[in-house]
């Protein structure tokens, strides 16, 4: 058995122009043009970002390779956690760019911690309302009787 965890980061037209203004070494690495565009574009269709640029009409299609390691450079300079396993794709969508990551993860797994039993799993505040704060060990000794 597996559990599938699928992430996504969007990225709109706003945020790529953030983007592209403190990146610019990379902007360089991937052949853009210097400077900031004045405005990005979405092709969905040709799976493309374009950047038109203001006075001279220069305008830069960035291919999915480009803009992933654009977007995937500037998440890790911005401490947004990336999955260094499992796939990557990025698909371009009428009003944004949007990074995929899939990691699939067995059950159970190799790795499992054993529980603890002296006190209650951190994740019981996820039930509302929290259960009373009885340890695990004396519940399940009463639950026997």
């Amino acid at each position: 058995m597996t559990i599938v965890d699928r992430r996504k980061i969007v990225f709109d037209a706003a945020t790529i122009m953030a983007v592209l203004a403190c990146s610019e070494q990379t902007a360089e690495a991937i052949g853009l043009p210097l400077g900031l565009p004045k405005s990005v574009h979405f092709d969905p269709g040709a799976s493309k970002v374009v950047l038109l640029y203001g006075g001279t009409g220069v305008s830069a299609a960035l291919e999915t390779g480009q803009l992933g390691a654009l977007l995937i450079a500037y998440c890790m300079r911005a401490g947004i956690k990336v999955p260094r396993h499992g796939s990557r794709a990025i698909r371009v969508e009428r009003h944004a760019a949007v990074l995929v990551f899939s990691t699939v993860h067995e059950v159970p797994s190799a790795k499992l911690a054993r529980e603890r039993t002296e006190e209650l799993p951190r994740s019981i505040s996820w039930m509302h309302p929290p259960p009373a704060s009885v340890p695990v060990s004396s519940k399940r000794s009463s639950q026997g009787s």
